[in-house]
């Protein structure tokens, strides 16, 4: 949301579930092209912050300008 088409999937690492471990950040391009955003651990960030939002949409828009 926000983010100008940007998803969010839930990564599981080492012995921790889904819903405790990484959050993973990317965009599809194209169906050949994806780019990886942003990855993190949700021990360190539960959720993207409203100016972060706001940055990844412009990085959206440059990489949907790029394609």
């Amino acid at each position: 949301r926000q983010t100008g088409g940007l998803r969010k999937i839930r990564m599981a690492t080492g012995t921790q579930g889904k819903s405790g471990s990484a959050r993973v950040i990317y965009f599809l391009a194209t169906e050949e092209i994806i780019y990886l955003v942003m990855a993190y651990p949700k021990s360190t960030k539960d959720s993207l912050t409203d100016a972060e939002k706001s940055d990844l949409k412009k990085l959206t828009k440059l990489l949907k300008d790029e394609v």
